[in-house]
């Protein structure tokens, strides 16, 4: 069983980060968790005005992260955590994400990393939503979309917080 209230904190840093930036790069995957989460992500960018940029990629590899040498502030979502070539950037960066981590030098908000399956209990879009506290509509539809149903564990928190505030 993981550790929840961990995980929350480290959300919460998540945000605090990514909050902060301007004009950031959300750079997510092109599946239905990668683009919901990564929409979670703009929802709350729209809803305080504030600029950025998204773009919507099959894979992290070195290649892509050589093309993005030149963003000073990134933030990757549904990938990023499973990329060893993401500890070679620099600037600031925030990892959005729910695979296996392999990345070790940057922010990031994983439910593998507080003892939870990414895989069955929370979604890249379920961790966004835990993030940025928004769209918890796209999360579930993340989440389902990832094949992670009935949803449980984090999944389900996050469903009965929407139930609760009548966003499903």
């Amino acid at each position: 069983m993981g550790n929840t209230a961990a995980f929350m904190k480290r959300c919460q840093e998540a945000y605090s980060a990514a909050s902060a930036m301007h004009d950031p790069l959300i750079v997510h995957h092109y599946d239905c968790d990668g683009i919901t989460s990564g929409s979670v992500a703009a929802c709350w960018f729209e809803g305080q005005k504030k600029k950025y940029r998204m773009i919507t990629v099959r894979k992290l590899d070195l290649e892509l992260v050589n093309s993005l040498q030149d963003e000073r502030q990134i933030i990757f979502v549904d990938l990023g955590s499973g990329s060893p070539f993401v500890d070679e950037r620099k600037g600031e960066v925030v990892i959005i994400d729910h695979h296996q981590p392999q990345c070790k030098g940057h922010l990031q908000a994983n439910p593998h990393l507080f003892g939870f399956d990414g895989g069955v209990e929370l979604s890249a879009s379920g961790c966004a939503y835990f993030v940025f506290r928004v769209a918890s509509d796209l999360g579930i539809t993340g989440a389902v979309g990832d094949m992670q149903y009935p949803l449980r564990s984090l999944n389900k928190i996050m469903l009965d917080e929407a139930v609760g505030k009548k966003e499903v």
